[in-house]
């Protein structure tokens, strides 16, 4: 939770301006707050359901899971671009930097309880896309990851289906 109240608290300005996406979803601005929120209200729902699902993880999971895209992506005066980091490293691995980086500086120690969780995070963050092949470093190999990463799946494929019936 506090690692959660920190990122959101100190990139609030990034939230409300970043997209989810160049094109495809969730491409306007506040695009990754919009996605990110609904993201983890779904795995939220999903983990409720499921009695060996850690609801917290699964929800944080949700929210933090493409906190990378405020790293990867820049207002260029009209237009949205890629940063030269997002471009290098991919939202996935900026996000699970940003995780660790704010776990260190919360004081949070390698041996920790705290930092089991936060690698759970991280991996859940990395493992979101579900596939090597959609981009994941690694597979979801924990049930947290896996409602994750359908919880990510179901919103965007929503908001495309959404998008696609204003244009008609």
């Amino acid at each position: 939770r506090s690692l959660c109240t920190v990122i959101l608290k100190d990139m609030a300005t990034q939230w409300r301006i970043t997209p989810g996406a160049i094109s495809v979803h969730h491409a306007y601005a506040a695009g990754t707050l919009i996605h990110s929120l609904s993201v983890a209200k779904i795995a939220k729902n999903i983990a409720l359901q499921i009695p060996e699902a850690n609801v917290n993880l699964a929800s944080a999971g949700g929210l933090l899971h493409d906190v990378g895209k405020l790293l990867a992506y820049k207002l260029d005066v009209v237009s949205y671009k890629m940063t030269d980091e997002g471009k290098m490293f991919d939202h996935l691995i900026l996000g699970a930097d940003l995780i660790i980086d704010y776990a260190q500086c919360l004081g949070f120690r390698y041996d920790s309880a705290e930092m089991e969780k936060v690698n759970l995070l991280r991996h859940i963050i990395l493992s979101h896309h579900g596939k090597l092949e959609y981009g994941s470093p690694v597979t979801p190999m924990c049930l947290e990851a896996y409602i994750v990463h359908y919880a990510d799946m179901i919103d965007a494929t929503a908001e495309m289906i959404r998008t696609a019936a204003e244009k008609k």
